[in-house]
C-alpha cells in the first residue's frame, strides 16, 4: 500500500506528510464530523532523510494494516455482537425484555472492547503500525 505526499515536518526520525484523500475515501462517510478535507496529514518514519517541501512515497505493510483494521473495526463488532446474544440470553433468563438487555450488554461490551483498545494505544505507537517515507519521489527546490 503506498501513496505520495508532500513532507510538512520534519521532527527528529520523524516526518509530518500531507496527504491528498483519494475517491475510496469519499465512500466511506468516517468522516461526517465536519472533518471532510481534501487533505490529511500523517506522522512517517523518515528513511529515506526527506526535508520540508519533498514528494515521499509513504508506505504501510499490507499485513499491518489489516492487523490494524482489525484491532480497531472487526475487535469491537465482536463485541457488540457477543453482548447483544449475552443481553439476549440474560433478558430471557430473568423474565425481563430480552431486546432491551440485548441492547445494554451489547453497548457495554462494545464500550469495554473500545476503552480496552485505548487503554492499550501506546502498544500500536510502535514503529509495526507507523507508515514510513520510504523515498524521495521529488526534492524540493529551493
Amino acid at each position: 500500500m503506498a501513496e505520495i505526499g508532500q513532507v510538512t515536518e520534519v521532527v527528529g526520525d520523524l516526518v509530518s506528510v500531507k496527504l491528498q484523500r483519494h475517491d475510496a475515501c469519499d465512500h466511506c462517510n468516517a468522516c461526517l464530523a465536519g472533518v471532510e478535507t481534501e487533505e490529511m496529514i500523517l506522522e512517517a518514519e523518515n528513511l529515506c532523510q526527506a526535508d520540508v517541501g519533498d514528494l515521499v512515497g509513504i508506505s504501510l505493510e499490507e499485513s499491518n494494516f489489516l492487523l490494524a483494521v482489525i484491532i480497531m473495526y472487526i475487535i469491537p463488532l465482536f463485541g457488540l455482537l457477543i453482548g447483544l446474544g449475552v443481553g439476549y440470553l440474560v433478558g430471557s433468563q430473568l423474565g425481563v425484555n430480552e431486546e432491551i438487555m440485548s441492547l445494554l450488554f451489547g453497548f457495554m461490551l462494545l464500550g469495554i472492547t473500545y476503552l480496552t483498545i485505548r487503554k492499550n494505544e501506546d502498544k500500536f505507537h510502535t514503529r509495526r503500525f507507523r507508515p514510513m517515507a520510504i523515498n524521495i519521489v521529488k526534492k524540493h527546490e529551493d
